[in-house]
């Protein structure tokens, strides 16, 4: 069974709405975040990259980043030893050409990463891939004038190669969707978040940001997914599950909770791109959890993680030695708890102050600590994402 790791990164701020692409897990087995790695890969493997940076479109406005995002994971790549075949603004033809071409050189042998910056839309529980010279005029166009997915998908898994990781930096809202909007509104045949990809195998799925919502392009040279990537995707000693939960808590941190990158698995070898021997040194503040301020080392930082722990683990009693619930969240907490037998959740202290006044009363200054509901696994056992109404839960630590 082939292998395959698949970062779906979503996209840019563009000035339209919706249609962005879309990805619905078929299968419990790719509902489900599963950490498990059944075995490791040894060092002998070939690897190879595909790197893909679509910015000069000929019929909407120019993206800002994917050409730098392209060309910076093109470089951390070949510092990994990749061999890397770089592009940039493909057509149509240019974009089939260089997928059939890269597919041709995989084998069972092959460590492969695909990354992929530009824009991307849905349609019909299909995803596409825009190339620049699209001119999406009406609906039926999108299947002649962009890359589908799962053709993507198909060429990898025929492959079969031992890993391989795909980085789909391509939800970018729409710019075909104010000619698209009068047909797709009477069929809703589209909308923001994510769709139906079919057939992937042993896969992870990986997504900057959660079903419903757009990524942002960012105000830096890098979108925040794309460089949180850069940040991560070298560090020795972190398989490819582990730089995913990394960057995923760097995005959330960074866009202040409004993109909160998720991923599903199935069992999949563990595998390090940077290798998984550990560092000599001990890690910097860059290495640390984006939820930490780098200097915060104190016994509130251990308090912090603990209480995230304690409610993950469902230790009521911990969670009432460590925060101060009042009863609304202790209600919400045991409804949660309830319907979602697994949360993942990370922290962000915060310092507030009681609603008396501060010059009045200085002592009033407390810690809280918001946690927030990063993913959760309900009864049926399916991984979902939080909704805006439980997303996140402020509370104050106890002294």
């Amino acid at each position: 069974m082939p292998r395959a790791f698949v970062i779906l990164a979503a996209s840019r701020d563009q000035p339209f709405q919706g249609g962005c692409i879309m990805i619905r897990l078929v299968g419990n087995c790719l509902a489900v975040v599963l950490m498990l790695a059944t075995c490791s890969i040894n060092a002998a493997e070939h690897k190879k990259a595909l790197v893909i940076g679509n910015a000069d479109y000929d019929y909407a406005d120019k993206l800002a980043n994917p050409e730098r995002d392209a060309t910076a994971i093109a470089t951390r790549l070949r510092s990994l030893g990749f061999y890397v075949t770089e592009k940039h603004s493909l057509t149509l033809r240019g974009m089939k050409e260089a997928l059939l071409d890269y597919s041709s050189t995989l084998n069972s042998d092959t460590i492969s990463v695909v990354y992929y910056a530009g824009h991307g839309v849905q349609k019909n529980n299909h995803n596409y891939l825009i190339p620049v010279d699209a001119n999406i005029q009406q609906s039926y166009e999108i299947e002649y004038s962009s890359v589908d997915l799962q053709m993507l998908l198909d060429a990898i898994n025929e492959a079969s190669p031992l890993l391989n990781l795909v980085l789909l930096d391509a939800c970018r809202d729409n710019p075909f969707e104010q000619n698209l909007y009068s047909a797709f509104r009477s069929v809703r045949q589209h909308g923001q978040g994510l769709t139906a990809v079919e057939s992937i195998g042993g896969a992870i799925l990986s997504f900057a940001t959660q079903p419903g919502n757009i990524a942002v392009d960012g105000v830096g040279d890098h979108s925040p997914y794309a460089g949180a990537l850069l940040q991560h995707i070298a560090t020795p000693g972190k398989s490819v599950q582990e730089f995913l939960n990394q960057v995923g808590l760097d995005v959330v941190a960074a866009t202040r909770g409004n993109q909160v990158p998720w991923y599903s698995s199935s069992p999949v070898p563990e595998y390090c791109l940077a290798g998984c021997e550990l560092p000599s040194h001990p890690p910097t503040a860059a290495h640390r959890t984006a939820f930490q301020a780098p200097n915060d080392t104190d016994r509130h930082s251990n308090k912090r993680a603990a209480l995230s722990d304690a409610i993950m683990q469902r230790d009521w009693p911990e969670i009432d030695r460590l925060a101060s619930l009042s009863a609304e969240q202790k209600a919400l907490l045991k409804d949660l708890f309830s319907q979602y037998p697994r949360m993942t959740v990370a922290w962000q202290d915060t310092v507030t102050r009681s609603l008396a006044s501060a010059n009045a009363h200085p002592e009033s200054n407390h810690e809280t600590v918001e946690i927030r509901i990063l993913e959760a696994i309900n009864r049926q056992g399916n991984r979902v994402l939080p909704s805006r109404g439980w997303r996140t839960l402020s509370v104050s630590l106890k002294p």
